[in-house]
Formats: C-alpha cells, structure tokens, sequence
C-alpha cells in the first residue's frame, strides 16, 4: 500500500512537472516533426499552464518549422507578465539557434531564429531589448554584405532599429574596402548597395560623413560617388518606413552638402539630392547653407527656385520672411512662376497663421520682391483687416520687372505695359475691402 501511494505521488509530481496534459520537452521536439504538430506546439504556447521555458520552447519550435505568424499572435494575445517571462527564455534558445559554426555561412534554421529574434524584439522588455538588438547587430556585422539578403527579415529592416549598435562594424567594412589595394589584376574591392545602404541607415554621423567622402572624391569606381549620395538620398528623405533613420545625423555636414551643391563637376542627381538631404538635416543647420545658395544662386534660375522652394521646407512657416528676404532683388520674375514656385508654397506651409504673420511683416520690407510677395500673399490668406496696410503701399513705385514674363514674341501692340507694385497693391486692397 505505500509503495502504491508513493508511486502515485511520483506520477502526480510528473504530470505536476509537464503540465496538467502531459505535454513535456519531448513532446515539443517530437511534434516540430509530425503532421499535426504545428497545432499541439500552438496550444502549448498559448497555455498559462506551462511553465515559461516549455512555453518558450513551444515558440523556438514553431520558429524552427517556419511558423512565424502565430507566435506572433500568441505573444499579442498573451497576458504582459506572462509574455515577459516566456521571451526571457525564448531569446536565449534563439540566439543559440542562429549562431553559425564559424567560417560557415548560415542556413534555414540560424536565419528562420535570427528572424524571431527580430519579430519578438517588440514584445520584449528594456533589458532583453537591448539584448536582442546587440545580438542582431553582431549577428549582421560578420559579413553584412552576405548575411543582409538572407532568411526572412533582411538587414536593411533590421537596421533601421539597430543601426547605431551596427555602426562601427559597417564602418570598419567599409575602410577596409577603402584601404584594399587592387589586385594583381588591377580589380578593385567594390562597395555594394547593401553596404552603401546599411551605413545611410544606420543613422550615424560617422557613417553620413564617410558616404559624404565616397560622394565627394574621384574613385576608380566610376559609378560609387552617384550611389554613395543616393543612398543616403533613400534613407534620409526618400523613405517613407517606419522607423525613421535618425536625421540628426545630418546636421553636422550641412556645410559638405553645400560643397556637394557648389561642386560643378557634380552628377545632377547628386546636386539634386543634396539640395534635399540639406533641407532634411533641419534648422538651425540648413537656414546659412540655403540662405546663401538664394542670395547668390549662381545666375542660374533653376538653381534659384530649387534653393526657395528647399529654404521653405527648412524654415518652415514661421521663418518663410527670412527665404523672400534672401531673394536677389535685381532679377526679372514672372508673376506666374513667382506664384508657382514661392507663393503657393508658402501656403503650403503649416500653420497659415504663421505665414500670414510673416507676409504682414514683410509689407515694411526694404526688398521689393519681399513686398510685392507681402501683397500677393494677404490678398490670397488676409482678411478685410489687411486692407489698410496694403492700401498703404498703392503708392509704391517700384518697377515690377518681367511680371509679365517674356513677350518678345507677341506683338507690340498687344504686348502688356510693365506695371509697378502700387499697381498691384491697390488691386489687392480693393479684393480685400470687398470681403
């Protein structure tokens, strides 16, 4: 009789042990192989009655088969406190897995647990968090090139959450590239997308600057200086994925996009893309740079207009006097492409108020294209309140030069006659006392 009942104590304790149905270790890595498996490995995740470790090797399982979107499910249904404990034994299961025998490229299984490693990193607290992510960082810094195409998750989506962990290890790839010699051949090492890529969205300003360096030197690559400037053209400005890359990072080298800008011998691309990544670094860094490119846009008019319409993305709505300001007073403008390319955007501009204040201030300006843009601006957004100050200026006798735009081709009879801003004034306050 005692023998009996210590041998029911000792079933009791085992089932106590496993669970309330017998599910063990064993079990987990038996149904990984079987039909059905994928369900019971499902059920032994989702079960409060596990333990955290059985339910965490539930999870590595389901990972290991490919099983990806109802661990995700499960770890978003499942209760905080419980999802905390279970990741805390899952991440090390996983971070076993994915580790490659050195000198070996890695396969399905070490991808499919880097991979969970990265969709659980959401789930997980501060502490495993972090730990997830110097994992991820060094998994990818082996040989980034390589290991960013592979398995499920690929690296530039990693990046973009690691990015400044991986930083030094993309950097060190890279000047090794840079200090390699050619080869008896005479072939050089090459910079690859993926790499040109991962430094721009690591969202460092080491890695800004050594792209910048790539962008602005010859090399016997002909096509690197053009990719290094594009890459951080997609990070910075043309990505639209969350997260966003860090655009911090570029705001001590607002000065070298200038340069890039100024440098004749320049892809039009890469100007282009400058102009962009210098509004994108954001004030205060951009305002000298694109103020200057205004006040002294190289007598070029397209050069101008991309320098306005960026200065106004820099500044923003409260600051858009400081941009009409800038403009160079002893050029010809078109009233047309004065509305296209300064006026609308203005408007564009969030808050409205903020603009039509800086237009209020702007009628006292000393810059008759700052005036004039004072004028069109209130008889777009202002109130009958703004037509005293604008009447004020029917008297002004400045001379709008080329509003009417070219009319060399129209005959003189029907040619308009130029007309002064005291002109235009009086027609915007007779609009706005009729509101």
């Amino acid at each position: 009789m005692l023998w009996a009942m210590r041998g029911f104590a000792m079933l009791a304790l085992v089932v106590l042990a496993s669970g309330c149905d017998g599910v063990d270790h064993d079990h987990i890595d038996k149904w990984r192989e079987t039909e059905k498996g994928p369900s019971k490995l499902k059920k032994a995740l989702a079960s409060s009655e596990h333990d955290a470790d059985l339910r965490a090797h539930a999870a590595q399982a389901l990972l290991q088969i490919g099983e990806y979107a109802p661990v995700n499910e499960a770890f978003t249904d499942m209760a905080a406190s419980e999802r905390t404990a279970v990741i805390a034994k899952l991440v090390p299961r996983l971070t076993k897995d994915a580790q490659a025998p050195e000198g070996q490229a890695p396969g399905r299984l070490h991808n499919a647990a880097k991979d969970g490693l990265f969709d659980v990193r959401r789930f997980a607290d501060d502490a495993t968090r972090t730990s997830i992510d110097e994992f991820l960082a060094d998994w990818l810094g082996v040989h980034y090139e390589d290991r960013t195409q592979r398995g499920r998750i690929r690296g530039e989506q990693i990046v973009r959450h690691v990015g400044k962990k991986l930083a030094p290890k993309l950097l060190s790839r890279a000047r090794t590239l840079i200090a390699t010699p050619p080869d008896a051949q005479g072939r050089i090492p090459m910079f690859s997308d993926d790499l040109l890529r991962g430094l721009a969205f690591a969202g460092d300003p080491e890695a800004v600057e050594l792209l910048l360096d790539l962008a602005m030197k010859d090399h016997a690559e002909p096509t690197l200086k053009r990719r290094a400037m594009a890459a951080l053209y997609v990070a910075y400005v043309d990505d639209l994925e969350e997260p966003k890359v860090d655009r911090t990072a570029l705001k001590p080298h607002a000065a070298r996009f200038l340069e890039v800008i100024r440098d004749g011998s320049q892809d039009g691309g890469s100007v282009n893309d400058a102009f962009a990544l210098l509004a994108t670094a954001g004030e205060p860094e951009c305002e000298g740079p694109l103020l200057e490119l205004i006040k002294a846009p190289d007598d070029a008019v397209a050069f101008l207009w991309v320098s306005v319409q960026k200065g106004l993305i820099c500044v923003g709505a409260d600051d858009v006097a400081k941009i009409v300001e800038a403009m160079p007073t002893g050029w010809e403008y078109e009233r047309g492409i004065l509305e296209k390319y300064l006026w609308n955007k203005m408007l564009s501009l969030e808050p409205k108020s903020d603009v039509g204040k800086s237009c209020r201030a702007l009628l006292g300006s000393d810059s008759w294209v700052a005036r004039v843009t004072a004028v069109e601006c209130l008889g777009m957004i202002g109130s009958k309140g703004d037509a005293p100050a604008v009447r004020a200026l029917a008297g002004d006798r400045a001379m709008l030069k080329g509003w009417w735009g070219d009319q060399s081709e129209v005959p003189k009879k029907d040619r308009r006659k130029p007309i002064a801003l005291g002109a235009v004034a009086q027609e915007v306050a007779e609009k706005l006392e009729n509101m």
